[in-house]
């Protein structure tokens, strides 16, 4: 019975101080053991300390063999490294780096200011598809200077032949000052928006005095300069014959009368013409008056009443004109003007800060052509850019073609 228990004791004491890695074999080993120990009565301290010791070193290597999987991997105790690339400032590097974005773009030697992009959060963990982009963003204050262009103002002037023109005041550009915030991405703007304009010149306006002058006015001027240096060569004669009449003491009172008689008949002869002139205006208004009624014209509207033409076709009374280049467009029937009327032939585009919206015109083309009596009712770019300073409606492509770009009269009859 004791050799068996010695061999017994032999046999688990090697059992149990063997490495176990499996752990149904070190279970089976130590119940055999524990049997065969009851079985034999073993009562001995000292060998059960000893088997406990071999017990206890059982357990740990079972707890390392059966560890958790989800602890962190470890490199000698140290957090796992990642190859990361970084791309900023043009550049695109690869570096090791473990734990989070911030660490990557650390080890890259890369500054991220509070502006910039970065594709990933910072505080990101690290993974071996880890890809960094950093895009830099900065803002930037930009003046620019635009040039502001000048309108052009015509006026009549009747000491100038028709035909001719003189400028009198020459235009001038402004400059208008623009303030604004320039957004960039790496380098490249992607933004901006205005803060601030300010005219620091304003434009003046070019003046030219266009001439309205008839050959036949011409004319008549001619003949009234003519005669008033005749009747200042007789007045100087005039002149010359008192101070020579008057020069001589001894003249008789009969004579002083003869003065007088003298003195009144150029009163008389004066007179005379101006019965004369009464005469010829009593038969001038004898003729019949023309009016925009007996011209045929391209613009469907009429006047409240009809406009009194004079020989030549130009208003009788207007306000003021507006002369240059005029064009013509056309839109189908119900489009809207900018002032909200529908489109007809004889609403025209017009520069309102020109001439106001609602204003009455009558419109003649230096070739004769005449469109005749409008309203001032649409607006459009080349108008406000005073490209040209009329576009007449039409009703057909066909008649925009055929009146092309000519240039007009435009009398304001009554200004809106």
């Amino acid at each position: 019975m004791k050799e068996l228990f010695k061999l017994g004791e032999k046999k688990g004491t090697a059992n149990i101080k063997k490495r176990i890695v499996s752990l149904s074999a070190a279970s089976a080993a130590l119940l055999a053991v524990g049997a065969f120990s009851l079985a034999a009565g073993i009562s001995n301290s000292g060998e059960l300390a000893a088997q406990d010791a071999d017990l206890s070193a059982y357990r740990y290597e079972k707890a390392a063999v059966e560890a958790p999987a989800s602890l962190p991997e470890t490199e000698d105790g140290a957090e796992k490294e990642y190859s990361v690339t970084v791309t900023a400032d043009g550049k695109k590097i690869t570096v090791k780096a473990s734990g989070k974005v911030s660490d990557a773009l650390k080890a890259a030697g890369i500054t991220v200011n509070a502006n910039d992009l970065v594709n990933i959060s910072e505080d990101e963990p690290l993974n071996e598809n880890t890809e960094i982009v950093v895009q830099r963003v900065q803002y930037f204050k930009r003046t620019n200077v635009k040039k502001i262009d000048y309108a052009t103002e015509y006026r009549d002037d009747d000491e100038l032949d028709e035909g001719e023109s003189v400028v009198v005041v020459d235009g001038e550009e402004g400059e208008m000052v623009i303030e604004s915030i320039v957004k960039k991405i790496d380098g490249k703007v992607v933004a901006s928006r205005v803060t601030n304009k300010e005219i620091r010149t304003e434009p003046t306006d070019e003046i030219i005095s266009r001439g309205t002058r008839s050959a036949d006015d011409a004319e008549e001027d001619a003949d009234e300069e003519s005669t008033e240096i005749a009747v200042s060569e007789d007045e100087s004669a005039e002149d010359s014959a008192e101070e020579e009449w008057t020069f001589v003491d001894d003249t008789p009172a009969e004579d002083t009368d003869e003065e007088d008689d003298y003195a009144d008949q150029p009163e008389k002869d004066e007179g005379e013409a101006v019965d004369e002139d009464h005469t010829e205006d009593s038969q001038d208004d004898a003729v019949g008056v023309m009016t925009s009624a007996d011209v045929s014209c391209i613009s469907h509207l009429t006047p409240d009443a009809p406009i009194e033409l004079d020989e030549n076709g130009i208003p009788v009374s207007y306000q003021r004109t507006v002369y240059g280049k005029s064009c013509a467009y056309t839109a189908g029937e119900g489009a809207l003007m900018s002032t909200g009327k529908a489109v007809d032939q004889g609403y025209v585009a017009v520069n309102p800060d020109i001439i106001p919206y609602g204003s009455k015109l009558y419109i003649v083309a230096d070739d004769g052509e005449v469109y005749g009596y409008a309203i001032a009712a649409d607006t459009g770019g080349s108008v406000r850019r005073n490209a040209i300073v009329v576009d007449l409606f039409m009703w057909s492509y066909d008649e925009c073609i055929q009146w092309g770009a000519k240039n007009v009269t435009i009398y304001i009859i009554e200004e809106g």
